[in-house]
Order: C-alpha cells, then sequence, then structure tokens
C-alpha cells in the first residue's frame, strides 16, 4: 500500500565509500581526477544536484534505490525509504533552498524526500493515467512542479497549493530529456527526438513547440537556460546548441572518432560543456566550447573495478570546482576542473536568491559553478 502521509525519520543506511587515486588528466584543460569513490548502485535514467552544489542524487532504477553522494565528503548515503516507495526512480528535483528532493517514479508515484533526515516524508501516488512517470522539474521560486510520464503528456502543479494540478495536461513531440527553467514562470523542455517545448508554468500550457531531428538521450542547459545543448544518441555525433526561446539551431559541435553514445551532459560556469558517454569503454567524456561550439578533447575517466559495464553515466558540477561523474554500474569519478572554469557567473532575476537558484548550480569558496537551471537529464535507451 502506498503511503500518503508524513512519517518520522529512519535510519540511513551507509554505503562502504574507499577512495582510490587516480591519475587521469586532459593536456588541454588540465581536468584531472583526484578520486574514485567505490559505490554499489546500478543503472540510472536522470541525476540531479542540489543547490549548494554538495548532494549529487544517485537515482538506481533497476534496484528501487536512492543514493545521496557528499562533495565535501567523498561519501556516499542510501535514503531511507521504509515503506519500498521508490518503485523505478527516474529523475529529482530539489527545492530551492535544498531541504526537500522530488524525486518521480515510473510507477506513477511521486515521492518528497527530507533531504536533512535523508529519508522519505511523503508520497504521491498515482499521479497521471499513463502511470508512468519520467522526467520532473521544480521552477526557481519553489512554485510549480512540472512532470512527463512516458506517453508524452506533461502534467504542471502548483506545490503551494496542495499540489493542484494548473490547466491541463497536454502532449508533446516525445518524451522529455530535460527541463529547465529562465524564470519562475516560463519551462523549456528538451526531448527525446530533439524537439524542445515551451511551456508557460502559470496557465499549464504548451505555448512552441520547435521541431527537432536529432535522436536525444540527454540534455542541459547554460546557467541562464539560455542555451539548451542535446545530446545525441549515437546515430550522429553533433551535440546541438539552441536557443530554446526561438528554436533556433546555434551550432553543432563533432564530438570526434571516440564518441559512441552519449549519456549526459552539463555546463560548466565558464562557458564549457562537459558529455558522458555510456557506450564507450574505458570510461570518457567530451570537452566542448559552448562559445565556438567545437568538440576541444576526450579526458579518460576512471571508475575503478565494477561489476557490469564501464560505462560514464550521469554528470553534475559539484562545489569546489568538481565534476561528479557517476558510472552507468556504479563508482563515481571525482574531476577536478581547472579553476578558470569556476567564475562567477550572472543568474536570471526570478526572484529567488541566488544562492537557491536551481539544481545545478554550485557555490564554493566565492566561486560559482554553475550548471543549467533545475536540470533533469533523462535518458531512454539501456544496455541489455
Amino acid at each position: 500500500m502506498k503511503k500518503i502521509i508524513t512519517i518520522g525519520g529512519a535510519a540511513v543506511a551507509a554505503l562502504a565509500i574507499a577512495t582510490i587515486p587516480a591519475l587521469s588528466a586532459s593536456a588541454v584543460t588540465a581536468i584531472t581526477q583526484t578520486a574514485t569513490i567505490t559505490a554499489a548502485f546500478d543503472y540510472q535514467e536522470s541525476s540531479a544536484v542540489s543547490p549548494d552544489g554538495n548532494i549529487q542524487v544517485i537515482l538506481d532504477k533497476n534496484n528501487n534505490k536512492v543514493f545521496f553522494a557528499y562533495a565535501d565528503s567523498e561519501t556516499v548515503v542510501q535514503v531511507s525509504d521504509p515503506f519500498n516507495d521508490f518503485d523505478e526512480p527516474w529523475s529529482a528535483a530539489f527545492s530551492p533552498d535544498g531541504s526537500t528532493l522530488y524525486v518521480s517514479a515510473y510507477s506513477s508515484d511521486i515521492i518528497i524526500v527530507d533531504v536533512a533526515s535523508k529519508s522519505v516524508s511523503t508520497t504521491i501516488p498515482d499521479t497521471n493515467p499513463c502511470s508512468e512517470n519520467q522526467m520532473i522539474g521544480l521552477s526557481p521560486d519553489g512554485k510549480y512542479l512540472a512532470f512527463n510520464d512516458d506517453c508524452s503528456d506533461t502534467y504542471v502543479w502548483d506545490v503551494t497549493n496542495n499540489y493542484a494540478q494548473v490547466g491541463t495536461d497536454f502532449g508533446t513531440n516525445d518524451d522529455a530529456t530535460g527541463i529547465f527553467f529562465p524564470n519562475s514562470t516560463t519551462a523549456y523542455m528538451a526531448e527525446a527526438d530533439g524537439s524542445i517545448a515551451v511551456v508557460d508554468l502559470t496557465t499549464g500550457s504548451l505555448t512552441n513547440e520547435w521541431d527537432g531531428n536529432n535522436p536525444s538521450t540527454g540534455s542541459c542547459a547554460s546557467p541562464d537556460a539560455s542555451v539548451v545543448a542535446i545530446v545525441p544518441d549515437g546515430s550522429i555525433a553533433d551535440l546541438q546548441f539552441f536557443n530554446p526561446a526561438t528554436g533556433e539551431l546555434l551550432g553543432a559541435a563533432d564530438l570526434g572518432t571516440d564518441f559512441a553514445s552519449g549519456a549526459d551532459c552539463a555546463f560548466t560556469g565558464n562557458g564549457k560543456v562537459l558529455v558522458t558517454d555510456w557506450s564507450r569503454t574505458p570510461a570518457a567524456m567530451y570537452v566542448v566550447n559552448a562559445a565556438t561550439y567545437e568538440y576541444e578533447e576526450t579526458v579518460d575517466v576512471d571508475l575503478g573495478t565494477v561489476v557490469g559495464a564501464n560505462y560514464s553515466n550521469s554528470i553534475n558540477i559539484m562545489a569546489g570546482c568538481e565534476a561528479f561523474v557517476t558510472g552507468y554500474s556504479g563508482n563515481i569519478a571525482v574531476m577536478t576542473l581547472p579553476s578558470d572554469y569556476c567564475p562567477a557567473a550572472a543568474l536570471p532575476d526570478t526572484g529567488a536568491s541566488a544562492s537557491v537558484i536551481g539544481t545545478s548550480i554550485a557555490l564554493s569558496a566565492g566561486l560559482l559553478v554553475a550548471g543549467a537551471i533545475a536540470l533533469i537529464v533523462v535518458r531512454r535507451r539501456q544496455h541489455s
């Protein structure tokens, strides 16, 4: 039976963690790998990072588990789920203050997690007729929760009004791979066929949809969400850059001969884009210049020893000018970025504090490492 009332905190099971020195480096950008965090989990459809850049969410869909990976301690902790509500967790979004995590489950539930206690607090069951929730995102002011399902339908809820639906659900060209917020009333949704939908959150309606031609497995956005990058699924090797407000294709970066099948991406604070690959071994990530739309290099990633496929999967920009790259079958590579990747970046005026805007913005030692606002990246295809 699904739980729909708040429960008390529960004991949290911690994973055994080991930090393994690594020497992987890039001659061009001097990206260095400083550690490999050993942690057991399985394939993820998506990920999220807390507003302060300290917590990466790991969604183990195949084993019905959720983990928090911490940048400050380089440890991983399993979120307590005493009623087994994490039934195929698919994606997640933090509240602006980082205290609450919303997790969408493929079983149709939305699970609410208290971040401080690392435990499930509430579950909202049976949220749509399709019964297969996928991507989820929360507006920068914490008011609007948007999510889509495997029937390519999108829903908008007013969190401040007891999760009342705003408008009516609407269909899009394809299932979403990412949702991004340029402000608190608009959302851009990247889709699996490369399309981009523009959503009015105040009315819960689709206002524009730009048709795409790039089958996609993931997406990410610049700090102000003025540029959306579409990760190719392998049929082509071009990372495409769009203006989501107009649908204009700004440029495309050929990821090179090493590219196999893209998984996830993240914008750094100074206009680089890092892309992971869930079919290339040894594991790697690609570096692209978002200003010139040019591929720069491939950086090897050491994920240590895992049982299963040793590929890079999700990537998040964390506090301390680091990137956490999770493996397809477990472990996390800690990649330290050059200091010039982490300048302060201008944020959109959304009415929210800069310290709490988005789920991919990291603040550390006065430096802002910015990923996409409310970035949720969803991959559709799995390895057999």
